[in-house]
């Protein structure tokens, strides 16, 4: 992803992707810078909005996490994720 970045620099998910490999990784604190450098060019992005909350929750930032999902479903209705951590489905 990072060649692509390179090459793209604009190009829709590669900051979103990279941030999911640092997310998988417990390296919450880069997974965070990537899902906000692809909401600043990307502020329509629920996917990073819906991971950026996942970083939220992972570090203890719970009323942070929510606040991001909530913005994720109003922004597309039709979003749906299924959280194993919560058992629970985000819908709207």
């Amino acid at each position: 992803y990072r060649l692509g970045l390179e090459r793209d620099p604009g190009h829709v998910m590669f900051h979103n992707n990279i941030g999911g490999a640092y997310l998988y990784k417990k390296m919450y604190a880069q997974a965070e810078q990537e899902f906000l450098a692809e909401l600043k060019m990307h502020p329509a992005n629920p996917n990073a909005m819906y991971n950026l909350g996942l970083v939220y929750k992972s570090t203890g930032r719970m009323q942070s996490a929510v606040f991001q999902w909530i913005k994720t479903v109003n922004l597309n209705k039709n979003f749906i994720r299924l959280s194993s951590d919560f058992s629970f489905v985000i819908v709207c």
